[in-house]
């Protein structure tokens, strides 16, 4: 057997167990949902088994890096405040977008109909009171 499954998987035990220590309650939340930007949404091709594995790692250490080492530190106070902050905004209700809130820092996935519309809702994250950063990786629906 190679060493690289037993690594990958010793890895993602690691970053489930420090998620599970840390406390983790402030898991992605759904923001808006709307089903027909659902379906237009660009579905990513499937991995091969090592390429999952591989994209774990490399997420992990994303984390890790761009958070200074407290990747599990959720805020879940600053995300219920972004959702709402979302919410109320009328631009922002055709999408579909999930945030998720580390270290006062923002993670915005999904889809949105329009770029200028991606542009709204990172500006709209970035006026919340709290918000040290937002990391965009929201998708434009086909």
């Amino acid at each position: 057997m190679s060493p690289v499954p037993i690594c990958v998987a010793l890895a993602v035990c690691l970053y489930a167990a420090c998620a599970i220590a840390a406390g983790d309650r402030a898991l992605p939340a759904v923001v808006t949902k709307d089903a027909a930007v659902l379906a237009r949404c660009p579905k990513p091709k499937p991995l091969t088994p090592e390429q999952e594995s591989a994209q774990r790692l490399i997420e992990a250490h994303q984390l890790i890096e761009r958070e200074g080492g407290q990747a599990y530190a959720r805020d879940p106070e600053l995300q219920q405040r972004v959702i709402a902050a979302l919410r109320v905004d009328p631009r922002i209700a055709r999408s579909a977008i999930t945030v998720q809130a580390r270290r006062r820092n923002i993670e915005l996935t999904g889809c949105v109909r329009t770029r200028g519309q991606a542009r709204q809702v990172e500006a709209r994250v970035r006026r919340v009171d709290g918000v040290v950063d937002v990391w965009n990786e929201l998708r434009l629906a086909r």
